[in-house]
Order: C-alpha cells, then sequence, then structure tokens
C-alpha cells in the first residue's frame, strides 16, 4: 500500500506518484492521486484527469467517464492534447466521451472570449523617487500562471529588483495559459514592456527576461531579437518548437551579434528536452552570446530546488552588478 500522505508541495507529489504508473502500478497510482485531489485545489482540474487516465488503464471506463464527466461539471475544462492523451484510448469509442469532449470545447471557447493578457507587478521595498529600479521580466510555462510561477521568482523582488510578471492570454486549461502564438505573445509582452517604461524609472542597464518551459524559449527570443531591449537572460527548463529544433535558434542568434547578451541556462538531465536545451547552449556560445549551462542531477521538468535562493546572485551576475 503506498504512502497516501499529501506533501506540501504539487511536483514533489508528482513526482512520487510518477514511479508508479511507469510501472504499471495504476490501483497504487490511484489510491495516492485520490487522496491527494482535496489538498490541491489548484491542480483539481489535472488531477480528475490523471485519475481518469488511471482507471482507463485499470479497465473501468465507466468509473473514468464518471470521473471526466464530474470535472466538467465543477466548471473544468481541457484542451485537445488531454483528450488525445493515450491513457484515455479505452473511452474513444464511447459517445459520452465524444460529448464530454464537445462539452469541454464550448467551456474553452468561452474562456478564450473572455481571456486577456494581464500583468502581475510586485514592487521591491525600495522605491524611493529618483531610484532607478532594475526588470526582472519573468514569463510563466505553458499550461502555468503568472501566479502559479511567482514564488519562484520574488526573490529578485526582495533583492531590490521590480519583478514583472506577464500573462498569456491563450487559454490551456482552466486559470493555465500559454504562448504557443509565437507573434501574439511576442505582441502582449512588449506591450506590457511599453507600458512598464513609461510607468516606471527602469533601469536601462539593468533589465533581464527569463522564464520557465515555453516562457523560457519565449523570454530568450525577446532577448535574442531585441525585441525586449535586455542586457541578459534566465531561460529555466526552455522548451517548445524552437527548442525541439535547435538549429531554428541560429538566424535568432545572429540578430544578438554586438550586443554583449549574456543569459543563464539550466535544465534538469531527465527533461525530455535535455539534449535539445544542451545543444542550445553550445550553439549559444559558439554564436558569440555568453550562456551558462547547468545540469541539475537526476531532475525533471520543473525548477531547480534551490532556484529561488540562488536567483539574486544570478542576476547580479548577468546584469554586471
Amino acid at each position: 500500500m503506498p504512502d497516501a500522505t499529501p506533501r506540501d508541495d504539487f511536483d514533489d507529489f508528482y513526482r512520487g506518484l510518477l514511479p508508479y504508473y511507469q510501472r504499471g502500478e495504476y490501483a497504487d497510482a490511484l489510491i495516492l492521486a485520490t487522496a491527494a485531489q482535496p489538498h490541491y485545489p489548484e491542480e483539481a482540474a489535472l488531477l480528475y484527469h490523471i485519475r481518469a487516465c488511471l482507471l482507463a488503464q485499470s479497465g473501468d471506463p465507466a468509473a473514468a467517464l464518471a470521473l471526466l464527466r464530474e470535472a466538467l461539471a465543477a466548471g473544468h475544462w481541457y484542451a485537445a492534447p488531454f483528450w488525445d492523451d493515450d491513457d484515455l484510448a479505452p473511452l474513444r469509442d464511447r459517445v459520452e466521451f465524444a460529448q464530454l469532449r464537445v462539452q469541454s470545447s464550448v467551456l474553452q471557447a468561452e474562456a478564450q472570449r473572455a481571456a486577456r493578457p494581464e500583468l502581475m507587478i510586485r514592487l521591491p521595498d525600495d522605491t524611493a523617487p529618483g531610484r532607478m529600479l532594475p526588470l526582472l521580466l519573468a514569463l510563466h510555462g505553458n499550461l502555468h500562471s503568472a501566479a502559479i510561477d511567482a514564488p519562484f521568482w520574488d526573490a529578485a523582488r526582495r533583492d531590490g529588483w521590480l519583478l514583472a510578471l506577464p500573462q498569456a492570454s491563450q487559454v490551456g486549461g482552466v486559470n493555465r495559459y500559454v504562448w504557443d502564438d509565437q507573434a501574439r505573445s511576442e505582441q502582449e509582452v512588449c506591450a506590457h514592456f511599453a507600458a512598464m517604461r513609461d510607468r516606471y524609472a527602469l533601469d536601462p542597464e539593468r533589465i533581464v527576461v527569463g522564464g520557465f518551459s515555453m516562457g523560457a524559449e519565449t523570454a530568450l527570443r525577446l532577448a535574442l531579437t531585441g525585441a525586449i531591449p535586455a542586457q541578459g537572460f534566465v531561460a529555466v527548463a526552455p522548451g517548445g518548437v524552437i527548442t525541439r529544433q535547435p538549429e531554428r535558434w541560429k538566424p535568432l542568434i545572429a540578430q544578438a551579434q554586438g550586443r554583449g547578451l549574456r543569459g543563464y541556462l539550466v535544465a534538469g538531465d531527465r527533461d525530455p528536452s535535455y539534449g535539445p536545451i544542451t545543444e542550445l547552449a553550445e550553439i549559444l556560445n559558439a554564436g558569440g552570446v555568453s550562456c551558462t549551462f547547468e545540469i541539475v542531477p537526476d531532475h525533471g521538468h520543473t525548477f531547480p530546488p534551490d532556484f529561488a535562493a540562488r536567483l539574486p546572485a544570478l542576476l547580479r551576475d548577468i546584469a554586471g552588478m
């Protein structure tokens, strides 16, 4: 019997759940996921989906459909990749599965119509008149939000940086957003930056962009092209269509020549994109963009455990402070 005691951190819980799934021990994984459901309200939709997948793989399609029905009744909905998950294959021939998918699509369309680009601002304690503020512009990962990722970046604010957390207007789930449309993402982030430049006394010599996963890929693209006039970047586990095809970075890197751009790139050696990320680090340095690449042993596609503690020193190094 697995230990179903809830853990403080959802990522920690998920890392503990994954080995059961990988070994095909679906009943034990289901015990863990069911016990976790009430303890992680911000992950409710994901846990419903995980439990439905486990039930489908365990040979109980009726119970799996009942969970998906319950999730939609609670206001959750799922983008196409969730419905296309191979674990739900045993449900695809059932009429109710198709009906639930249509219902989910309606909810998603309603959410997209209501979505707007948003910006979370966290000011440092010292905002005395006349003080030029260094800026960290940090982009959330796909299927995350500004609020979800904010704690990982907040150490910058405590170290005197203005922390700005844009939130994409492209919906990926309930209160979850994605940066998939590159042109739209760039337009939104640049509009946020222009508004901040008008409102705050930003230090033009200390502007850093950062992000996690697809947010990291988007931030790096903005830094390389100069769309955001940054001195450097912090890319945590970058992921996305460009990262999966590292050669596509080369024309973007060429646009950064002569600007002295500096950066920090970090990835776990168990990240599915570890190989392409390693190649990206090599391409950046070979292309004249100075980039420190750190590998986190035995770590997957999440923020490193000590990232928040190390962030202020990283930013000072990148900004030459």
